[in-house]
């Protein structure tokens, strides 16, 4: 799994890329859908009104963390990462490989774009060699 800036206009790779581990799962795949729909109502004459549009961005990717001895990353990932979440209207090419290579357009969700916290429960000497847990929030822009 791999996430890589984009730049320019047209959003074109810009050579910059983080290595994710495999072991992340896409926690909401399934849960979103593209329909919009409105509260359905109901005309004077009983007639059930329902209007409907398709969404053109804005799906959530969550990647998250199956188990505690899995989806690892060491803290100098955990702080790049960070650190591209602070980047305003970044966007980043997703890859996402195993069953079959997919990429998506994404930016960071700014509400709480990752949550990491040190695999051993506490933090030890600092250094980016150590372990953390890293889940991920980003929206579909494209």
């Amino acid at each position: 799994m791999k996430l890589q800036k984009l730049t320019g206009s047209g959003y074109v790779p810009e050579g910059e890329a983080i290595e994710l581990s495999d072991e992340l799962l896409w926690a909401d795949e399934f849960s979103w859908s593209k329909v919009a729909s409105n509260d359905s109502e109901y005309t004077i004459a009983g007639a059930l009104i329902v209007e409907q549009s398709e969404k053109l961005a804005g799906r959530p990717i969550t990647l998250e963390r199956p188990d505690d001895k899995t989806g690892w990353a060491k803290r100098g990932t955990v702080k790049a990462l960070h650190e591209w979440a602070n980047l305003k209207g970044q966007r980043f090419r997703l890859t996402l490989e195993r069953g079959g290579s997919r990429s998506f357009t994404v930016m960071f969700k700014t509400s709480q774009p990752l949550k990491s916290e040190p695999v051993k429960g506490f933090v030890g000497t600092n250094s980016d060699d150590e372990l953390w847990f890293c889940n991920l929030n980003f929206i579909e822009v494209d």
